[in-house]
């Protein structure tokens, strides 16, 4: 029993580092959710995953043979890391606040449909009294969860390769 709980405690600091790579990694790509329920999930799975495996490394990791130096630090050491997971949530509220919405395709490639040519607008809704800024990306689907979104000018494209899904106002 002892046994499977550490393996699943390894397991979950594992997610943690993977998560917690994939949020910095994700600061300086192109890396984008596909839609808002991937985000989501993600969050709730960072969330629950993270004090989860907090509290087993803790409670794996104390020993009754440790002394009191030994036992203060693990314990030190833990609330310094949920303190920084505390800073963790703030980064990601706040990095919800504004974000990319799809207003239309505009191209779709003929040979890949999971690549596309959208508008976009950016906006921070209630907490922004000014108007959304549109830009056109080029969006690629890397899987269900992910796209890579990547700014584009229409006007150096091989209009050969695309299909136009919609028409572009003057």
């Amino acid at each position: 029993m002892i046994k499977s709980l550490k393996i699943i405690a390894r397991i979950l600091i594992i997610l943690f580092c993977i998560f917690t790579l994939f949020l910095i990694v994700k600061q300086f790509l192109p890396l984008e959710y596909a839609d808002n329920n991937s985000e989501y999930l993600f969050e709730n799975l960072f969330f629950l995953g993270f004090p989860t495996s907090l509290l087993l490394t803790l409670f794996f990791t104390l020993k009754e043979k440790d002394g009191i130096g030994m036992t203060i630090g693990k314990i030190a050491i833990t609330i310094v890391v949920a303190v920084g997971f505390i800073l963790m949530i703030g980064m990601l509220a706040l990095e919800n606040m504004c974000d990319w919405s799809t207003e239309r395709t505009i191209f779709e490639n003929k040979q890949n449909n999971s690549i596309k040519i959208v508008d976009r607008s950016f906006g921070c809704g209630a907490t922004d009294s000014g108007a959304p800024t549109h830009t056109i990306f080029r969006i690629r689907e890397i899987t269900g969860y992910f796209i890579w979104a990547t700014k584009i000018d229409t006007n150096t494209i091989d209009k050969s390769k695309w299909n136009r899904i919609t028409k572009i106002a003057e």
